[in-house]
C-alpha cells in the first residue's frame, strides 16, 4: 500500500514574544493535519535544511501490496517507507528564520506501506533540522491504514491542483496533470495547462502531459505536440539518455495515434525506422491504430526507401534490426488493406532474395482472412495467384516456411470443395509436421470429414508432441484419433 497523510504547518512569520517554546504542534484526526510552529531564540539566524520523518511502525510487510498516492500541496513533501524509523530529505528551498522568530510550514507526507500485511499503524512525528545543528521533532501521532483509505479517496479542489502544475516537486506536478480532467474547468484551460506542461524540464511530466492530451482528446495540442518530434534526440550515446528518449517518443507516438490526428504520418514513420529507437515492436502496435488516410502513402514510401532491407537477415545483431523495423512497414500497410499498395507488395515478394519478406507478407494477409467466411475482400483476392506460386517452394524449414501460408490463404479464397480437399491433402503428406497440423486443423474448420482418414493416417505417423493437435482436429469432426481396429 502506498498512500498519503498531510502534515499541514502554515507558513507564517511570527513575533518574537509569541515564540515561548522552540516547538508546538497541534493534530487534527480527520484531516491527519499536524499544526507545527518553529521558534528562533537565538540572536542568529537559522536556515532550515533538513525535512523528515520518524516513524515507528506495528504491522507485517511482507506481501505485494501497493497504491498511488494522491494530490497534497505543501512546502516540503516528503516519501518514506513506515517501517523505516527515520527519513530526512534535503530542504528545499532553505527557509530562514530571523533571530527571535518563529515560522510555520508545510510538509507532506507520502508513507510507503508497501509489503502491509493487514492491518498496520505507525506513532509518526515531524523532524526540523537547522544549519546549526538545531534538531526539533513535533509530539508524535499515531497513524493507520484506515485513516489513508479515507485520504485515499479523497478529491483535491480546483485551486489545489491548478497550484500544483507548477510545484517544485516533480510528483506533486505528475499528480496535479492526472486529476486536472476531474476538476471541472474549462478546455480553454485544459489546453493551457497541458500546453505548459509539455516544455516541463522533467521528461516524466512531458510524458504524462502526452498521455493527458490523448485522454482529454485535446486536438488543438497538435501543432504542440508535433514540435516535441524535433526536440527529442536519440544519440548514439550515452546510452540512458537514448533509451530515456526513446521512451518519451514512443509516448509521444501514441498519443497521435490515440487521437487519430493527421500530420504526424512522416514523424512516426521517421522515428520506427531510425536506427537508435529501441522499441520498435511496441511503436508497431501503436502504428497498426493510427488510421490516418494519408499513412498508407507514407508507409510504401518508407518501404520503398527502405528495400534494401527486404532482404535482411535477422541472423545478425544489425541485420535483426533491419528485417524488424522492414516488417513492421509492412505489417502496418497490409492493415490498412489498400488495393494501391498491392503492386508493391508484390513486386517485393517476387524478388527471390526476399523470401523472408514474402513470408511476412503472405501470413499477414492471411491474418486478415478466417476458415469459416468466403473471403470476399478484393485486397485479399489479389494475392491468390501469388500464394499459388508458393504452394510449393522448398524455402525454409519445418517451422518457418511459404508452404504453409501459401497454401491456407489459397484454400481460403477457393470456392471450390474439390481444390480445397486437393490443398489440404498435399498439406498432409508435406514433410513438415507444422503444415501437416495446419491442414489437420483447416479440414475440420471446414467440416470436411472426407479428410478424416487421410488426418488419421497423419496422426498415426506423426511424433507424439504433434499427434494432441491431430486428435482436437478428428474431435472436431466427431472422429477418433485412429482408425476403427488401428493401432494409437
Amino acid at each position: 500500500m502506498r498512500a498519503l497523510v498531510t502534515l499541514l504547518l502554515l507558513y507564517s512569520t511570527v513575533a518574537p514574544a509569541a515564540a515561548r517554546d522552540n516547538v508546538s504542534s497541534e493534530f487534527s484526526g480527520p484531516t491527519l493535519a499536524f499544526k507545527l510552529t518553529v521558534a528562533n531564540p537565538d540572536t542568529h539566524a537559522r536556515h532550515l535544511t533538513k525535512v523528515g520523518v520518524r516513524s515507528r511502525a506495528q504491522g507485517s510487510f511482507e506481501c505485494l501490496t501497493d497504491s498511488a498516492a494522491l494530490i497534497s500541496l505543501a512546502d516540503y513533501p516528503v516519501s518514506f517507507p513506515v517501517e523505516r524509523e527515520e527519513t530526512l530529505i534535503d530542504a528545499d528551498p532553505k527557509l530562514r528564520l530571523a533571530p527571535g522568530s518563529s515560522a510555520v510550514f508545510t510538509v507532506s507526507l507520502y508513507p510507503g506501506a508497501a509489503g502491509a500485511c493487514g492491518p498496520w499503524s505507525s506513532e509518526v512525528s515531524v523532524i526540523a533540522v537547522f544549519d546549526d545543528g538545531t534538531r526539533l521533532e513535533t509530539k508524535p501521532e499515531i497513524i493507520s491504514e484506515r485513516h489513508l483509505e479515507a485520504l485515499r479517496t479523497r478529491n483535491p479542489q480546483r485551486d489545489e491542483v491548478l497550484q500544483a502544475l507548477s510545484h517544485r516537486n516533480v510528483d506533486l506536478r505528475l499528480q496535479s496533470l492526472r486529476q486536472l480532467g476531474r476538476i471541472g474547468i474549462d478546455r480553454l484551460t485544459l489546453e493551457t495547462k497541458i500546453r505548459l506542461a509539455l516544455r516541463d524540464p522533467d521528461r516524466r511530466v512531458r510524458s504524462e502531459a502526452y498521455r493527458q492530451a490523448a485522454t482529454l482528446i485535446l486536438h488543438a495540442l497538435q501543432p504542440d505536440l508535433l514540435a516535441r518530434f524535433a526536440l527529442i534526440a536519440l544519440p548514439d550515446k550515452p546510452a540512458d539518455l537514448r533509451q530515456a528518449n526513446s521512451v518519451e517518443l514512443l509516448e509521444l507516438c501514441r498519443t497521435f495515434t490515440s487521437l487519430r490526428a493527421a500530420g504526424a504520418e512522416d514523424q512516426l514513420v521517421a522515428t520506427l525506422t531510425h536506427p537508435n529507437f529501441l522499441y520498435p515492436e511496441a511503436l508497431g502496435e501503436t502504428l497498426l491504430k493510427a488510421r490516418t488516410p494519408a499513412m498508407p502513402r507514407k508507409l510504401m514510401r518508407s518501404i520503398s526507401t527502405h528495400h534494401a532491407w527486404a532482404s535482411a537477415e535477422p541472423s545478425s545483431a544489425d541485420g535483426r534490426k533491419l528485417a524488424t523495423r522492414y516488417d513492421i512497414l509492412l505489417q502496418a500497410l497490409i492493415e490498412y488493406r489498400d488495393v494501391n499498395s498491392i503492386r508493391l507488395l508484390k513486386s517485393l515478394m517476387a524478388r527471390p532474395e526476399n523470401k523472408r519478406t514474402a513470408h511476412v507478407i503472405l501470413t499477414r494477409v492471411l491474418t486478415l482472412t478466417d476458415p469459416l467466411h468466403r473471403v470476399q475482400d478484393p485486397f485479399v483476392l489479389a494475392f491468390r495467384d501469388v500464394a499459388q506460386g508458393f504452394v510449393s517452394d522448398p524455402w525454409g524449414d519445418a517451422r518457418l516456411n511459404l508452404r504453409e501460408p501459401a497454401m491456407l490463404l489459397r484454400v481460403r479464397t477457393s470456392d471450390e470443395s474439390a481444390e480445397q480437399i486437393t490443398l489440404l491433402r498435399a498439406g498432409l503428406r508435406d514433410p513438415s509436421p507444422h503444415m501437416q497440423v495446419a491442414a489437420a486443423r483447416e479440414a475440420s474448420a471446414l467440416a470436411l470429414a472426407s479428410m478424416i482418414p487421410e488426418i488419421q493416417e497423419s496422426y498415426r505417423k506423426s511424433e507424439e508432441s504433434f499427434r494432441p493437435h491431430f486428435c482436437s482436429a478428428l474431435a472436431a469432426l466427431d472422429a477418433k484419433c485412429h482408425a476403427q481396429g488401428g493401432s494409437p
